[in-house]
């Protein structure tokens, strides 16, 4: 009787080869062997469910962004505070002492291959549209709720609110002597409290 294979699965194997290979050797140096090599599996396995490295590197992305999509969505409603839900949204997105760096190697070597991709670019734009949606809904509950002054731009606000989370995510990452993880809570901290406390934008 043949071996039923569960593809779904399969495929998350996969991707979290990816991940720990890219987290090894950086995107340049992610080959289809070394993948094979990390993963345990054959080359085989891989051409049956991706046609080239650029569509794993695709796929892994895709899963990392899901898991925090799946944690915000799971936890936002139990929050009651505007200062509460904008830092765990800024929490999914940045490095922290709790969590492993693959997701963040990952995602900046997407950034990097988007570059010259439109396929991957779309895919870029389509995942921080969900971002950009958590926060704006916090945003409108933080001014519901008298948190936020009326008249903010909301979705100036969380354009802006990313925007800083992908900077502080590449100056972490890159100069972490400069902007330790440790400190990660303060900066969250730092840029709610600016966003709370100046006069609306727009």
């Amino acid at each position: 009787m043949p071996k039923i294979v569960d593809h779904a699965e399969r495929r998350l194997t996969i991707s979290r080869a990816v991940v720990a290979t890219i987290e090894k050797h950086g995107l340049a140096g992610t080959t289809i062997r070394s993948i094979v090599r990390e993963g345990g599996f054959s080359a085989g396995v891989l051409a049956h469910y991706f046609k080239n490295k650029e569509e794993m590197v695709s796929f892994a992305f895709e899963v990392i962004a899901e898991n925090a999509f799946e944690r915000l969505t799971e936890r936002l409603p139990s929050i009651d505070t505007l200062n509460a839900k904008l830092q765990f949204i800024l929490e999914e997105m940045l490095p922290s002492p709790c969590k492993t760096k693959s997701g963040v190697t990952v995602s900046i070597s997407f950034w990097s291959a988007a570059l010259n991709d439109p396929t991957l670019r779309i895919q870029f734009k389509k995942q921080y549209q969900i971002w950009k949606r958590f926060f704006v809904n916090a945003l409108e509950q933080g001014i519901h709720m008298q948190e936020l002054k009326a008249g903010c731009d909301v979705s100036m606000e969380a354009d802006l609110l990313i925007a800083q989370a992908d900077g502080l995510m590449l100056s972490m990452t890159l100069d972490p002597g400069r902007v330790p993880i440790s400190q990660v809570n303060v900066l969250i901290q730092r840029i709610i409290s600016s966003l709370t406390s100046r006069e609306p934008l727009g």
